[in-house]
């Protein structure tokens, strides 16, 4: 392969307990966070002026989010529920075109369903089905994934290791 490297770079800012405090992108965009005292992210202003505020649980996971632009309207609001096992059971939205969702899990702790979409493992617990009966080596479009702060999209599987 041949071309210019990529010589792209983003400024990373800390405050002096460790927590991430912002983020400056190779074109000047800031994007400015409030980390509580045990690192969770309660908001974040971005570049455009539009914030995220996040509310966490008493087991610091996501419990809501919200979007608002410049002139302070809510743009979007998410609100996540858990089950017994702390998996995210329910997304439900507001403001967003996208339907709300539920999810399902195995007694393994694997993402079993999506809506009325399911997947399927084998028993090295690798992913074989795709929830609309896809298998993971064929493209496809993905569904909309909620992620929680800190571990990425909840529970989503990942051929070729454990979901947990």
């Amino acid at each position: 392969m041949s071309g210019a490297l990529n010589t792209k770079s983003a400024a990373r800012g800390y405050d002096n307990a460790g927590p991430l405090t912002s983020v400056t992108d190779w074109l000047g965009h800031t994007t400015t966070t409030t980390p509580e005292a045990d690192g969770n992210t309660t908001s974040a202003t971005f570049g455009n002026a539009e914030e995220a505020t996040n509310i966490f649980d008493a087991v610091d996971q996501m419990s809501a989010t919200t979007v608002a632009g410049l002139t302070g309207i809510t743009l979007a609001s998410l609100t996540y529920i858990r089950d017994a096992n702390s998996q995210l059971a329910s997304a439900t939205s507001t403001e967003l075109t996208h339907s709300n969702e539920t999810y399902g899990y195995s007694s393994r702790d694997q993402l079993s369903s999506v809506n009325t979409s399911s997947y399927a493992y084998h028993a090295a617990r690798n992913l074989t089905t795709l929830g609309g009966g896809h298998h993971p080596d064929l493209p496809r479009r993905q569904p909309a994934q909620h992620c929680d702060d800190r571990r990425g999209p909840d529970k989503l599987p990942h051929q070729g290791r454990d979901s947990k």
